[in-house]
């Protein structure tokens, strides 16, 4: 094989592009003598992987391994430390049944509420002297919004002249007209006098 071909080829093995055929063809190249000084490096990595005889790649004996140490730490941690970890599971779920219990009867034993007012205009007043402190609160609770309001409308108020403003800039906009108009007096002022116009292009 060429040493361009081999570059080639080489340039394609670390794309990962390369077919078993032309790696072949590359641990060929690198087990003969001869190979140039810059391809030095690649020739070791090439007869390291041709020496061991295999590929890279782990054999099943490594999965089962691995798949055995998972089955060995599951059991024994089923079998140690674990039962704890049940009786802890049975007394949570005893504790949570009695709390479940206990709440029910709480919640189910129902009483007879009793009126707190006998006299209907007595209720009727305590209602209407609460309304009316929450009332108040509510008023102190919006009088800085409303200020922050008043202060609001002011400055928009404000701004409302700036629309004044917006009608002297059009006025200003007639003025830049004003040239035509002087063009147009300079023509007028011209045919008022007649003689000079009619002298001046007879000559």
């Amino acid at each position: 094989m060429k040493i361009q071909e081999a570059e080639i080829l080489l340039a394609k093995f670390y794309k990962g592009e390369t077919s078993v055929a032309e790696e072949d063809k590359l641990k060929k190249f690198f087990s003969e003598p001869g190979v140039p000084e810059h391809l030095k490096p690649d020739q070791d990595m090439f007869s390291y992987y041709s020496g061991s005889g295999s590929d890279a790649r782990p054999g099943t004996e490594l999965e089962k391994n691995i798949l055995q140490a998972i089955r060995e730490s599951d059991t024994s941690y089923s079998t140690g430390p674990g039962r704890f970890t049940g009786q802890l599971y049975w007394i949570t779920g005893i504790a949570a049944t009695i709390l479940i219990v206990i709440g029910s009867y709480f919640l189910f034993q129902r009483g007879e509420e009793a009126d707190t007012f006998n006299n209907p205009e007595l209720a009727y007043l305590e209602t209407k002297k609460v309304l009316y402190f929450v009332s108040s609160k509510l008023n102190a609770g919006t009088n800085p919004i409303q200020q922050t309001l008043r202060k609001f409308d002011k400055g928009t108020s404000k701004l409302k002249k700036m629309s004044e403003l917006n009608k002297g800039i059009e006025e200003l906009r007639a003025v830049t007209h004003l040239p035509a108009g002087f063009d147009a007096l300079y023509y007028l002022e011209m045919l008022q006098e007649p003689g000079d116009i009619v002298s001046k292009y007879i000559k």
